[in-house]
């Protein structure tokens, strides 16, 4: 966008030469606004308004006897822009430092000309609470034009321009881990089973719009069925969003519940124990001595078997010293 604005001159006749005099044109001190100058360039002069530069500034140009007008060529030189928080008054809209801002004036920033290569700004100048800026917009309740961070459009160099927030709620989610089981807040509570007295890692992890919330409490407590909690604690995310406790299960309180909450979201485990024989490593000891059966040297072996149910069959392989062939199968009693 060009800019025009008019310089006027009127002829000085020499009653001794009669000759039409050269006026030296210096035009940089037009009758156009400080603020606007500030992004807009000076190229030239145009005698038809036409936009187009016929002289540079400071040219000599000829005048004849009658008045002439000259019109300023402008180059669009940066923009001039205004953020708007667009939130009504009776919202909080809270600055950095956590300040509500009460008025509308405090609620837009000043106009400011910034270079014409800039973005829009990823912040307002405050913002109401449970929102994120998405980005901005041409009017108060127009569509979302802008997102944060974007380029500004070529077409704003040389306007003033005042974009107007677009703002979402914000999503808040949290998820609980358990071995290889993961539920999330949107999920119901689900059943694990593990060894009593055994600790178990249980992991939760918060995020706020999609992205890992670090720094944030939560909520973590151990309940059981109809009496009060059995523990209760404030935990602080780390950087991943996450907050970890051990938890062993009591086979005397079963079941017991491990949940977690963070702001208005929810997620928890259910556990129950496991079977006890499941919860025991599994071991076999074999015995042999040396003796005489059936009047032919021989071997009698005897075992115990420790995680086994009545029923499981267990292939123990015996050699003597110095054979190579494994003989035997033996169930178990």
């Amino acid at each position: 966008m060009r800019m025009v604005a008019p310089v006027r001159g009127q002829r000085s006749t020499s009653s001794t030469s009669g000759r039409t005099p050269r006026v030296a044109l210096s035009l940089h001190q037009l009758p156009l606004p400080a603020r606007a100058r500030t992004f807009r360039l000076l190229v030239g002069h145009d005698p038809r308004q036409q936009r187009s530069v016929e002289w540079q500034p400071g040219s000599t140009v000829t005048i004849g006897d009658e008045g002439f007008t000259l019109f300023a060529v402008w180059r669009p030189n940066g923009i001039e822009i205004v953020y708007d928080a667009n939130v009504g008054l009776e919202t909080q809209c809270l600055s950095s430092n956590g300040t509500n801002l009460t008025t509308a004036a405090e609620r837009r920033t000043t106009p400011t000309v910034v270079p014409a290569s800039s973005a829009a700004a990823a912040q307002a100048p405050c913002t109401p609470p449970g929102h994120t800026l998405n980005g901005w917009s041409l009017t108060g309740a127009g569509p979302l034009t802008l997102v944060k961070g974007a380029a500004l459009p070529a077409s704003f160099t040389g306007t003033s321009q005042t974009l107007y927030a677009k703002w979402e709620p914000d999503r808040f989610d949290l998820s609980v881990q358990a071995g290889s089981l993961i539920v999330n807040s949107a999920e119901q509570l689900r059943m694990v089973k593990i060894c009593a007295g055994v600790s178990q890692l249980v992991t939760f992890t918060a995020t706020k719009n999609g992205v890992a919330a670090a720094g944030q409490i939560i909520d973590v407590e151990v309940a059981r069925t109809g009496a009060p909690p059995i523990t209760q604690q404030k935990l602080t995310t780390d950087d991943s969003g996450r907050v970890q406790v051990n938890f062993e299960l009591d086979p005397n309180y079963t079941p017991q519940f491990v949940s977690g909450s963070f702001v208005n979201q929810v997620a928890g485990l259910i556990f129950v124990e496991r079977d006890p024989l499941q919860c025991v490593a599994k071991s076999i000891t074999i015995t042999g001595e040396r003796t005489t059966v059936g009047g032919k040297s021989g071997i009698t072996v005897n075992g115990t078997t420790t995680g086994f149910k009545k029923g499981d069959t267990v292939v123990p392989y015996i050699r003597f010293p110095g054979q190579t062939t494994y003989l035997g199968r033996v169930r178990s009693s």
